[in-house]
């Protein structure tokens, strides 16, 4: 029967050890384990999977954020462009520098060596040039300061100035491009070059980007060149008379791309050929131009959509990557943020490693309560068992121990006690009561076998983990019933024991932290049930105080989501503000602009006024120059008519005496007479003519007399006209050259605002950007709520609801955050964010 006891179990539980002091801890550990790691793998999933969702949405987000700033960076930088390139200042600038450099070409180096001092760009380009006393400095002193405050608020590389010759006749920085020409061999062939060669050929206004490529004279560093042409009247045809150029180093996208304070990630530009543009932060070396993505996804954003994917960098590490294409003018970029794996889950292997050492302690734990127990319960067993043996084979002289118990393993203890007992008086008998006593012997062996089948059925099923097999056996001794009863209870104490532990794993296994031992137990049993409820509580307590974290996180989140939306909200509208005022500046710049034009009008007119006056001076001098010469030549024909007057007097005195001679001839001479009558009739004739002439003449003097005063008085009113006129075009043209400066003021101010309403919108943005990271945190402390909610504290009702209620609320929080721009926001706990100071209403 011994044999039938302990042979070998078949089944699924062949496994098992045959020893049941192995077998009820090997059990009890072997439960905790799969407890605990069903607990481990489910939570280390859920993390896993959120973590590296939450890991994606924020590369999503910042690579999106990062795609705000650079466009709004780009728009600036063309918006600059166009802001110069039309301008007066920039025309001026290049028709004066131009003139100074084309005129003195000699003082070239020396304009070079003055400018070029400095050891960086920033000590050059500090440099007016003012007091330095040539004509190029007097020039470059009246435009520098608003071209260096754009180049050094916009962040550029370097703002160049080239005039239609081809000479670089202005650059902020003074370095070694400066006042060379498109044709020396260092500039010829650069992007600056032929971005301006093509802006030649292009259409008026048109905007070029030239290639994005190493620049020589600025240490070899990649750059890319942004070029407008400046047109300008010259002959009252409009040809161009110049160029501006903004010059974009890897410097400026790498403050761009890169402007926050993670550590763990990076964010680089790449064009369509997955050519990298700018520096990687995580790399060791400079990047820009010298790697290539290879990845075809992530390089396919360039001319596509947003793409999410993975790859293995340079360095073999693997990094999660959203990429956003960015265009700009006729690049087909894109913008990509990444970070590696390892960082994105190391919330999650954290995780995993605080629930390794949850388990290794439950497991410590459930296997030193499992050893005493199996200990308490095996150890007073097999020395029944040796006991019983040794009963079995004769020995009545053994001693029975633990009849002193007061449980089922002290009453099997004495039912034993009792069988040495009889065995002893069985031994005592005469041999007529041996002969009778060897008849109840086999009685009894029968018995002892049904009573060894029956214990070692149960004993059986015991090692093999199933506790609901009983003694059934009615024995006709009352000990042996007892005995029976007494196993049976041991057997079920074992199985209500092992129940309720593995109850209490198992809910800890499905996450149900409410479950608890129950019943009374004596013992090792009741140490089991203290320190399973033990660790049931320690759980409780940690989870408790994860939620508790979790909330507070997600309410301080909450509290500085509300004050960023505020802020956001004020920065909006101080963009509005700043947009407006520019607006109105532009409209004050334009109507100085037409002042301007009309004073230059109004001036060109009192100049061709004056001349025109001029023109009437001279023709009025020259009219009394001629009032005198007909004034002299009446004068000497006044003289010839009184010679005249002689004549005819003389020509009628001989006449006369002719006539007086004719007569003394008589008859011979009256031929004589006759010719001296009409002699002298003539000569009167000849007299009253020239008494008449004489008298006109003298009449045509007074009259050329009066006139020549009238003409000496209009020449005296036309030249204190001439005078008046010549006062106000010079007023004119001061009017006009005030109006032109106050225009050139008012574009400078309106260059000032229109920046200024740049970076109020640069500052939204960043606001914008800083909110998403913020519901980024907000979303995974709820995700973080959702993995603790897993985890049942309080089985009624209300605490399901709760936890469904904060599952939600970032939901909520959310879309409320988006809809309700316009209501104020929430008064937080804390009266010390800035964000949210009732101060900020002034503005």
């Amino acid at each position: 029967m011994v044999d039938d006891i302990s042979s070998k179990p078949t089944g699924i539980l062949s496994w098992l050890p045959r020893s049941l002091g192995f077998a009820l801890p090997f059990m009890m550990i072997g439960l905790t384990v799969l407890g605990s790691a069903a607990v481990g793998v489910a939570a280390y999933g859920l993390s896993h999977s959120g973590l590296e969702e939450a890991g994606r949405q924020q590369l999503s987000t910042q690579a999106d954020s990062s795609r705000k700033i650079f466009d709004m960076s780009m728009d600036r930088a063309v918006a600059d462009l166009e802001t110069m390139a039309s301008g007066a200042a920039a025309k001026q600038a290049l028709s004066d520098l131009s003139t100074m450099i084309e005129s003195l070409p000699q003082d070239i180096p020396k304009v070079q060596e003055f400018f070029q001092q400095g050891a960086t760009r920033e000590e050059r380009a500090s440099v007016s040039g003012e007091g330095q006393g040539s004509m190029y400095a007097y020039r470059h002193v009246g435009f520098h300061g608003g071209i260096s405050s754009a180049w050094q608020s916009g962040g550029y590389g370097d703002i160049y100035l080239v005039n239609a010759a081809g000479y670089i006749v202005y650059t902020v920085t003074k370095s070694a491009d400066f006042l060379l020409t498109l044709d020396d061999p260092d500039v010829a062939g650069t992007g600056l070059a032929e971005a301006i060669a093509a802006s030649t050929a292009a259409d008026p206004g048109t905007r070029i980007v030239s290639e994005y490529q190493p620049y020589g004279l600025n240490g070899g560093e990649p750059a890319l060149f942004l070029v407008r042409d400046v047109r300008g009247t010259v002959k009252n045809t409009e040809e161009i008379i110049g160029y501006v150029a903004i010059r974009l180093d890897a410097s400026y996208f790498n403050t761009i791309l890169n402007s926050g304070d993670d550590v763990s990630g990076q964010t680089f530009l790449i064009n369509d050929k997955g050519m990298v543009l700018s520096d990687m932060p995580l790399a060791d070396q400079p990047t820009a131009l010298k790697l290539t993505i290879s990845d075809a996804a992530i390089v396919g954003a360039a001319t596509g959509g947003k793409v999410e994917a993975s790859r293995v960098d340079e360095k073999g590490v693997s990094q999660i990557s959203v990429a956003v294409p960015a265009p700009f003018l006729d690049k087909k970029w894109a913008i990509v943020a990444e970070r590696s794996e390892n960082d994105v889950m190391s919330a999650a292997n954290s995780i995993f490693m605080a629930m390794m050492l949850v388990t290794l302690v439950v497991i410590a734990v459930a296997s030193v309560i499992g050893i005493l127990v199996s200990r308490s319960i095996t150890k007073p067993v097999t020395r029944l068992t040796r006991t019983m043996d040794k009963l079995a084979s004769g020995e009545l002289d053994v001693d029975v121990e633990g009849t002193e118990r007061r449980n089922e393993l002290g009453a099997m203890a004495r039912a034993v006690e009792v069988f040495r007992a009889n065995g002893l008086k069985v031994a005592a008998l005469t041999d007529e009561q041996k002969l009778a006593s060897q008849q109840r012997r086999a009685e009894h062996a029968e018995m002892m076998q049904n009573l060894q089948r029956a214990f070692g059925n149960v004993l059986q099923s015991a090692i093999e983990g199933d506790f609901s097999a009983r003694v059934a056996a009615d024995f006709p001794d009352d000990e042996l019933n007892a005995l029976a009863r007494s196993f049976n209870d041991l057997v079920e104490m074992v199985e209500r024991g092992i129940g309720e532990t593995g109850r209490v794993l198992s809910a800890l296994a499905d996450t149900d932290l409410t479950a608890r031992v129950e019943g009374d137990f004596q013992g090792a049993f009741d140490k089991l049930k203290t320190d399973t409820n033990a660790v049931a509580d320690k759980l409780v307590e940690i989870v408790e105080k994860l939620k508790h974290t979790s909330h507070g996180l997600k309410t301080a989140t909450g509290e500085i989501l509300s004050g960023a939306n505020d802020l956001s909200e004020r920065t909006t509208k101080q963009a509005a503000t700043i947009e407006e005022t520019s607006a109105a500046m532009e409209q004050l710049s334009q109507t100085v602009m037409e002042n301007a034009k009309r004073a230059g009008s109004a001036a060109d007119q009192a100049k061709h006024a004056s001349q025109t006056a001029e023109e009437g001076g001279e023709v009025m001098t020259e009219a009394n120059q001629a009032m005198e010469r007909i004034s002299a030549s009446s004068t000497k024909i006044s003289n010839i008519i009184g010679m005249i007057d002689d004549i005819a007097f003389q020509t009628n005195l001989l006449a006369l005496n002719a006539s007086v001679e004719a007569a003394r001839a008589g008859e011979a001479g009256k031929g004589f007479a006759v010719v001296a009558v009409e002699v002298r009739r003539l000569a009167q004739s000849a007299a009253e003519a020239s008494s008449e002439v004489k008298a006109l003449i003298e009449q045509s003097g007074e009259e050329v007399a009066g006139g020549t005063k009238l003409v000496a008085e209009a020449a005296e009113k036309l030249s204190a006209i001439l005078d008046a006129v010549r006062t106000n075009a010079t007023e004119m043209e001061g009017i006009a050259r005030d109006s032109r400066e106050q225009a050139s003021s008012i574009d400078e101010v309106n260059v000032a605002v229109r920046q200024m309403d740049e970076m109020t919108q640069h500052n939204a943005a960043l606001v914008e950007q800083t909110n998403a990271a913020i519901e980024q945190t907000e979303a995974q402390a709820s995700e973080l709520d959702t993995i603790v909610d897993v985890f049942t504290l309080d089985g009624s009702a209300a605490g399901v609801a709760s936890s469904l209620a904060r599952r939600q609320a970032p939901r909520k929080a959310a879309s409320s955050a988006q809809t309700t721009a316009a209501t104020p926001a929430r008064k937080p706990l804390s009266d010390g964010n800035a964000a949210i100071d009732q101060d900020w209403s002034e503005f």
